[in-house]
């Protein structure tokens, strides 16, 4: 039978595993969409990227919602974080 503690951790795994799906899918949007790099936008540093200002109503975003901008990945910038890894479908720990 599986306690409430189980179901939390499953949980947990599976929010973690959505949100890493998202930013992954999120990167591979915004590298497919390179004229997106233009339009202006914070990176996690705090630099303003961009030349372009954005118009009334814009909602298209420039960064993923980790903050990964496709523009400091191309310079090599050592700040950002890597893709995420791939993951490990039903990999368990040891117990």
């Amino acid at each position: 039978m599986r306690t409430v503690r189980d179901v939390q951790a499953a949980w947990r795994r599976f929010r973690d595993l959505n949100a890493e799906l998202v930013e992954a899918w999120e990167r591979l949007w915004l590298l497919n969409h390179p004229w997106l790099e233009d339009y202006l936008h914070w990176t996690p540093e705090g630099d303003l990227h961009g030349e372009v200002t954005p118009g009334k109503g814009w909602r298209m975003p420039s960064v993923t919602r980790g903050g990964w901008c496709p523009g400091q990945a191309r310079s090599g910038s050592t700040d950002q974080s890597p893709p995420p890894s791939p993951p490990s479908w039903g990999a368990r720990k040891p117990s």
